[in-house]
């Protein structure tokens, strides 16, 4: 899988658009903002956007999503929980960042724990890991998490947030310690990249 990460939006979320060897048919995941500089990345390197996967509904993660749906034939998934986030700027959380708020058209399709997807020529699993959002969720794709708000590089997401639950993210942290593979490779929604190995030996909240 080749993939391109873009900070996007004035929260800098990692927008990653992903390929694989023999395509230029693309997975982007969590456009955040800066559709002009996601459009850009897409135009250099010829790629065709086929598919949006949202690994949560907050507004820092959805921001560009409208008009890559404007501008390309793609379906846009997320988890069931998560869905009226889009369409709901209280819950989205924007309102109590911006003057504007961000709303989007409902999901095409909406997703559950353990659900494989075949997008792109590439396999998504979907692993729900409630504790950000009611509906966040991990893709894991050929020894890669992409981990959303959830796992950071030596972090995990707040939980005091509007739809946050702090019991619910210790359960979801205890499942990625089990779920995840050592070796898999982890592309969070913020921050660097790091992998399973170094979180479970030098993330706090892996280990308390």
């Amino acid at each position: 899988m080749n993939i391109i990460c873009i900070q996007t939006g004035d929260l800098m979320v990692n927008t990653y658009l992903c390929h694989n060897e023999t395509s230029k048919e693309t997975v982007i995941i969590d456009p955040g903002g800066s559709y002009h500089k996601i459009k850009h990345v897409l135009d250099e390197y010829g790629l065709e956007p086929k598919a949006v996967l949202l690994t949560h509904g907050h507004f820092d993660h959805i921001g560009a999503m409208e008009q890559i749906r404007e501008s390309y034939d793609v379906t846009v998934f997320v988890h069931s929980a998560d869905a009226g986030m889009l369409t709901d700027s209280t819950a989205n959380m924007s309102t109590f960042f911006y003057s504007k708020a961000v709303m989007c058209t409902p999901p095409d399709q909406t997703l559950e724990d353990g659900q494989e997807l075949m997008l792109c020529g590439m396999s998504f699993k979907v692993l729900h890991t409630p504790g950000h959002s009611p509906g966040s969720v991990i893709y894991l794709a050929e020894g890669l998490a992409f981990t959303g708000d959830t796992l950071f590089c030596r972090s995990v997401g707040r939980t005091d947030f509007l739809g946050c639950d702090p019991a619910a993210m210790n359960a979801s942290l205890e499942r990625i310690k089990k779920m995840i593979p050592r070796e898999t490779k982890l592309f969070p929604g913020h921050g660097s990249e790091s992998t399973m190995t170094e979180e479970l030996e030098e993330n706090i909240y892996l280990n308390q």
